[in-house]
This record gives C-alpha cells, structure tokens and sequence, in this order.
C-alpha cells in the first residue's frame, strides 16, 4: 500500500510553509495523501 501514498511535491511544501504561518493550534490533517501537513504541524 505504501507505493499509493502520495509523494509529496513542491506544492506539499508550500502549503506547509503557509499554514505554519497562519495556524497556532490544533490541525486535522483527513484524507490528504501523505500526511505531511499533519506530521508538519
């Protein structure tokens, strides 16, 4: 299953770098591929 995930690109990383900015609590990350977002947060 893991070859399913999506790998997270650039644009992964953008929004990353902007929801740091703009989020100071809690984050539920549901159903975005990787799980990057949540792991970032």
């Amino acid at each position: 299953m893991m070859g399913e995930v999506y790998k997270p690109g650039e644009d992964s990383y953008l929004l990353q770098r902007y929801v740091e900015k703009l989020v100071g609590g809690t984050v539920l990350d549901m159903g975005t591929g990787s799980g990057i977002q949540a792991v970032s947060a």
